[in-house]
């Protein structure tokens, strides 16, 4: 017995933008989804795949550099200086104890 699956409606929606828990490779801010969002649109898939932009963006043009998280943060979502400060201290701080595992998985791999 051959089983699938269809789809034949969808929800676009927008969400709201806040300070996240993971770690940003780069450095700054962890910027993350919020639970609150707005529903834009209900369509078909077929209506909706009709009108989407034909190319999907890279990971170039979705990258967001600190500065960019910083003033989202700021102006979306509200956060202080000093909430930013503290969720880049708290990532690099992440980042530093990861490199320092993976020198030591190194380190003891390699004897």
């Amino acid at each position: 017995m051959k089983r699938s699956v269809s789809f034949d409606q969808i929800e676009v929606r927008e969400y709201s933008l806040t300070l996240g828990d993971h770690i940003p490779a780069s450095g700054g801010p962890p910027l993350s989804l919020g639970w609150d969002y707005d529903a834009k649109e209900t369509t078909t898939v077929d209506k909706y795949e009709s009108t989407r932009e034909p190319h999907r963006r890279t990971d170039q043009q979705l990258y967001l550099n600190i500065c960019t998280r910083r003033k989202i943060l700021s102006f979306c979502s509200g956060c202080d200086k000093a909430e930013l400060r503290e969720a880049e201290m708290a990532a690099k701080e992440i980042r530093r104890n990861r490199k320092m595992a993976r020198r030591l998985y190194y380190f003891e791999s390699a004897g």
